[in-house]
């Protein structure tokens, strides 16, 4: 099969539990969630993505790397199973960036980072809720009850930490405040719900 890539590149992951290791983007076109405040609108869909087979990625990816991100658009619209095999069974540590609306379809990784999105109700496929290694939440309103009920709900739900980032581009600190708030309410539980960084807008990297 064929996937519909925006783009592969190499960076260091700005954001969650890695944050800071170097790694390499694979980038997939096309997305059934849609939030107000995504940062890749190119990858919302399809149209004018490459389209590579398995061998095809491999080969793009650089020969020092080990940590491959899949990511989009939201990339469990594809079977990632062929690709994730292969990666797998060279070696690569491979972490998967997804919303969790849509089922992993038995595709494994080696970290999966959920990131549940309030455009689609928070719902997730049981399979990324069991298999998520972090939770990464965006911060975009002031303080909403409704989303404090829900961090509770996740706390009862999975072992995961919480990850609350501000959302925002390069230099804006708009939500930080808010991010704050949340810590305070949450204090009682530092190693669960924590500041969730955004380190290539500050190092001013993709």
């Amino acid at each position: 099969m064929k996937y519909p890539i925006r783009e592969i590149f190499s960076s260091v992951q700005g954001e969650g539990l890695l944050v800071g290791s170097p790694c390499t983007f694979i980038r997939l076109a096309g997305c059934n969630v849609g939030c107000s405040f995504c940062d890749t609108p190119d990858a919302l869909t399809t149209n004018g993505a490459m389209r590579l087979f398995v061998p095809d990625i491999l080969f793009a990816i650089p020969e020092h790397t080990n940590h491959i991100v899949i990511t989009g658009g939201e990339p469990t619209l594809q079977d990632l199973r062929p690709l994730t095999e292969e990666l797998n069974k060279k070696g690569y540590f491979t972490q998967l960036e997804t919303s969790g609306f849509n089922s992993l379809q038995g595709a494994t990784f080696s970290h999966v980072t959920w990131s549940p999105k309030v455009a689609v109700n928070y719902e997730a496929s049981p399979d990324v809720v069991s298999a998520a290694r972090e939770i990464k939440l965006v911060i975009d309103q002031p303080v909403e009850p409704s989303l404090v009920d829900y961090i509770y709900h996740l706390l009862g739900l999975t072992d995961a930490p919480i990850l609350l980032m501000p959302e925002g581009k390069m230099g804006e600190t708009k939500f930080i405040p808010v991010v704050m708030e949340y810590l305070d309410i949450f204090a009682r539980f530092p190693t669960r719900v924590r500041f969730g960084t955004r380190l290539h807008t500050i190092l001013g990297v993709r």
